[in-house]
Formats: C-alpha cells, sequence, structure tokens
C-alpha cells in the first residue's frame, strides 16, 4: 500500500549576529545564557537525546527534546506545545560563521495545512522574529550583563484591530502617534500609560497584533506588547527585558504596566 504524504508547512528566520558562532551557540543552549534574552527560566540537558525547558513562571512551561546537537553549527529539537494531528512540530537552528560574526537560520517545521495550526503557525512566527531580535541584541548590546525580565497578560475578547487602538492612541496604552508606514529602525518619543514618557527606536512593527521597541532611556533595554492566540486563547501581553537594570526600579516600572494593562483591557 502506498504511503500517505502528510503535507506540513515551516517558516524560516535568517539574523545576521555580530558574534561568533560560539557565543551564539551558548546563548541558545546553555541555560544561564538563555535566560538572558528568551525565556525567564530554563534548564538543559545538553546532547543528543538530551532536552531544553523553557519557562515563563507557571503560566507557560514546555520541554523540547534534542534531536541534533552539532555544537556552533546545528541545534535541533521538538517544540513545546503540538496541537492538531500530524508531524511533530520541529524547531532547527542553523549558525554559519561569516565575516562579521554568526548567520543564524531558525526553521520551524511541522505544522499541518489546516485552519486549526493558523494561530499556532503566526503566533510562532511573530514570535521568533521578536525573539531572535532579542537574541542580536543581547549579544551585540547586553553580552555577559544580567537581565531583568517581566511577563504582563491579560485574556481579551477584541479583535486584533481592536486591540491595536486600545494599545497605540492618543489615549491608549502607548500614547503617540505612529505613522502607518513606520518601520524598524525608526526614531520615535512615545508615552507609556502610567510608567511615562520613552524614547528610542522600533524593534518591531507587526501590524495589528506586535509592536517592540527599543528604549535609551532603560539602558537600551526592549518593550514588546503584542495581542496573542497561540494555544492560549486571545490575550493581551507584555515583554520587557532590561539589562543591568535596578531592581527596584524594574520592579516599580512592572507594577506601573501591570496597572495600566489592567486598566486598559479590563
Amino acid at each position: 500500500m502506498a504511503k500517505t504524504e502528510t503535507r506540513t508547512r515551516q517558516h524560516e528566520h535568517v539574523v545576521d549576529i555580530a558574534a561568533s558562532p560560539e557565543a551564539v551557540w551558548q546563548a541558545i543552549t546553555d541555560a544561564e545564557q538563555l535566560v538572558q534574552w528568551f525565556p525567564l527560566d530554563a534548564e538543559v540537558t545538553p546532547g543528543d537525546g538530551g532536552e531544553i525547558t523553557y519557562g515563563w513562571g507557571d503560566d507557560l512551561r514546555g520541554t523540547c527534546r534534542i534531536r541534533a546537537w552539532e555544537p556552533e553549527q546545528h541545534l535541533s529539537t521538538s517544540w513545546m506545545t503540538p496541537t492538531g494531528e500530524g508531524a511533530p512540530l520541529v524547531v532547527d537552528w542553523f549558525l554559519e560563521g561569516t565575516r562579521g560574526g554568526t548567520r543564524l537560520r531558525l526553521v520551524h517545521s511541522g505544522f499541518g495545512m489546516g485552519g486549526e495550526w493558523d494561530n499556532e503557525y503566526e503566533g510562532t512566527r511573530r514570535g521568533w522574529s521578536y525573539e531572535l531580535r532579542s537574541l542580536k541584541h543581547y549579544l551585540e548590546v547586553h553580552a555577559g550583563r544580567t537581565r531583568r525580565a517581566f511577563w504582563l497578560h491579560r485574556a481579551t475578547a477584541l479583535t486584533p484591530e481592536q486591540a491595536w487602538t486600545k494599545l497605540i492612541s492618543p489615549t491608549g496604552l502607548i500614547q503617540g502617534e505612529l505613522a502607518d508606514s513606520a518601520l524598524a529602525g525608526e526614531r520615535v518619543s512615545l508615552t507609556l500609560a502610567g510608567a511615562g514618557p520613552v524614547r528610542g527606536s522600533l524593534l518591531l512593527v507587526i501590524r495589528p497584533t506586535d509592536l517592540a521597541l527599543r528604549v535609551d532611556d532603560w539602558n537600551d533595554g526592549l518593550f514588546r506588547a503584542a495581542h496573542e492566540d497561540c494555544g492560549r486563547g486571545p490575550e493581551i501581553g507584555i515583554f520587557v527585558s532590561l539589562w543591568d537594570y535596578p531592581e527596584a526600579e524594574a520592579a516599580a516600572l512592572e507594577e506601573k504596566l501591570d496597572e495600566a494593562l489592567r486598566r486598559h483591557f479590563a
């Protein structure tokens, strides 16, 4: 009997990082390095057949089995939360040394073709678009420094378009003007409700779901706001990364943004 071919889809991301393949490999495979740019906590059992666990507090945690372990060249793992039927989800990291550092190519594959996979496909595609920028930012700007990070989120019944107007508007959580043509790299001056003005540059803009900033006023920290609907139901999330930032000031900022998030998305 002929085998039935299971069709799947994938998304791919490429980023050039001004750091050595050794440094990039450590950042994606060492637990102490992972928490400087990606999850809030991590555990790693290295080598073929080992595991990497990513955690964001009690709300989100998952373990990925290591399928391939080729230091400074290729890491392949399963992914945390496959849904639907078909082939398991796989994340492949390919590292290539360049004259300026390392070219990292990430391929997230195994998504089914049916509509039940769409939210997970889009959520991980947008998620990696931000996280790989976070990796690049850490290695090029903050390598060796300690990150303080927090994730705030609230369930919402709003569509992405409705949530975008609450996120970014003269009276929104992010107050100011953002042109429809605004692109990554552009300088901005905005105000975060309850947390005051911020100056910096756009790191990522994916309308109407994602906005990420590099914030000068936070020692070149990162701020991301996003509408997510990937496995947990629709929610608005804020993620902040602060390197070598005073603990008391980070806690105060978290409290202010949490209150603003609850107020704007009650």
